[in-house]
């Protein structure tokens, strides 16, 4: 790919840079995606600043104008950008690193070193629906929520994430905010919210086809192998579950550590 940066700020260098490293097999919309939000989690654009126009990211990527503004459009869907009419595009405070993850545990290249993960929350909604989660929530009083997420590992992929619980047990997580949720973890929330201790946890893997609503949010196609991770976490001493968990991984060369953190 040719790239036009010979009188480009420093910034938008980085950003050639990291893009030439990114993924080759991802749609140049998707690759431009990856190459802003890793700059974003790098530090390169802080929280409020504004990023590059489309006319600046076009001349220093070599990218067509409908690509630049895909890449964008798709960021700001997510809510890591915010567009303001007239202004230009800028990092939104939504989008933050998760501290102490607990389950999706990638190994950095030295294979001890854990990638860092960031989340952005999509969607919360009452689940009525009958699944997998339904014979973890048996309770008539049961009031089960889900919550979606992309969790972004080391700005190099995405993972899928439904996050089932009862939301008459834990109300705080329940009705927080949906924009304060952003790279919390959600352990910790439940944690405080109930003197029960943690137990164990349970954990399955198994290779399944992406589910159609699935699929855009990892960049796979409908129908493409990906690994589903299972979780099922038990409050101490019992049977009780705290939460049940759903995590679509795509094909990655990563190893993902699967034992829970202590």
């Amino acid at each position: 790919m040719k790239t036009k940066v010979a009188a480009a700020p420093a910034k938008l260098e980085s950003l050639a840079h990291v893009l030439a490293r990114g993924e080759g097999t991802l749609s140049r919309h998707a690759q431009l995606r990856m190459a802003l939000l890793a700059s974003i989690n790098a530090g390169h654009w802080t929280a409020g600043e504004r990023l590059p126009t489309e006319t600046e990211l076009v001349a220093a990527t070599g990218f067509s104008l409908g690509t630049v503004q895909r890449a964008l459009r798709t960021l700001t869907d997510e809510g890591v950008v915010r567009r303001q009419q007239g202004s230009g595009s800028f990092v939104a405070s939504g989008h933050h690193r998760i501290d102490d993850v607990a389950h999706c545990r990638f190994l950095g290249d030295d294979g001890q070193t854990l990638l860092p993960v960031f989340s952005h929350v999509l969607t919360r909604r009452r689940w009525r629906r009958i699944g997998p989660w339904s014979v973890h929530f048996k309770d008539h009083d049961t009031k089960v929520v889900r919550l979606d997420r992309v969790l972004n590992v080391n700005a190099e992929f995405d993972v899928f994430s439904r996050f089932y619980f009862d939301g008459q047990r834990f109300k705080g997580l329940a009705s927080r905010p949906i924009g304060e949720l952003a790279g919390t973890n959600f352990k910790v929330l439940l944690r405080e919210e109930s003197n029960v201790p943690p137990g164990g946890i349970s954990q399955t893997l198994q290779l399944v086809d992406a589910p159609v609503d699935v699929a855009p949010h990892i960049g796979v196609a409908p129908d493409d192998p990906v690994v589903l991770l299972e979780i099922v976490r038990h409050a101490g001493g019992g049977d009780d579950v705290v939460y049940y968990q759903q995590m679509f991984i795509p094909p990655v060369a990563r190893k993902l550590v699967t034992h829970p953190a202590a």
